[in-house]
């Protein structure tokens, strides 16, 4: 968006179309990007009503392959709103066969779960991404207000997302593993307040201890097992320390 803004009409309409494109392929190829989508889309809506060519190009763009994925769904499942999740095995059906691919609306204990439990919390598995809320205030501060809206938007829709979904946990995996998209989105404004916080000692000390625990636990357990089963509620004392005590 950054570089359409500075580039000469001509290009800038390349650039928009070439956005739509990978806005409208990410979205065929993984639903979940289309909360990506939606908010970048709404940013760059918004930063477009004075040229509005931009964003037509860009809609426009995006538009092709959501027709050919509502296409496929029909050809394939015999609807154009009809997913290949609500034609799962009928072991399956329970979990996918509702809402929009088994997701519906947020539900507080899924909410909790994702972010701060033993076995699949976020803040718990990888704690440095816990800057991400300063870190979005400070982006905020220094003037970058479209991507702060952008990078907060997203990363609440997909925590959302996560926690509406009867899959919340990811099945076997370890750690978060439907937040995994929007880890590298979150990563800049938790680098933002790293960078803010640099001069402050305590706050310097305890990001080295987030980064610290998160790796040794991540690397820990992918010796032993990294597809950790979802009933297991507190993974390094049930299954990681015992695995490795028998070699």
């Amino acid at each position: 968006g950054e570089l359409a803004g500075e580039a000469r009409p001509g290009r800038r309409l390349l650039y928009h179309a070439a956005m739509g494109l990978l806005a409208g392929l990410s979205g065929f190829v993984e639903y979940q990007a289309g909360i990506f989508c939606a908010v970048f889309a709404a940013c760059l809506l918004a930063r477009s009503a004075r040229r509005p060519l931009g964003a037509i190009v860009f809609l426009a763009s995006a538009a092709a392959f959501v027709a050919l994925l509502l296409w496929y769904n029909r050809r394939c499942f015999g609807g154009p709103f009809e997913l290949s999740y609500h034609h799962l095995a009928p072991a399956m059906q329970d979990r996918h066969g509702f809402g929009i691919g088994g997701v519906s609306y947020p539900r507080i204990t899924r909410l909790g779960a994702a972010l701060f439990s033993l076995h699949r919390g976020l803040f718990v598995m990888s704690p440095l991404f816990a800057f991400v809320f300063p870190g979005v205030f400070f982006l905020w501060k220094a003037g970058n207000r479209t991507h702060a809206v952008a990078i907060g938007a997203t990363f609440t829709g997909f925590v959302l997302y996560v926690s509406g979904a009867a899959v919340w946990h990811g099945a076997w995996a370890f750690g978060p593993r439907l937040l995994v998209p929007v880890l590298g989105i979150a990563a800049v404004p938790v680098a933002c307040a790293l960078q803010r916080f640099r001069g402050c000692p305590l706050a310097n000390g305890l990001a080295a201890g987030c980064a610290a625990v998160a790796i040794l636990g991540h690397q820990v357990t992918h010796l032993v097992f990294p597809e950790l089963p979802p009933g297991c509620r507190n993974p390094l004392v049930a299954l990681v320390v015992p695995a490795l005590g028998q070699g």
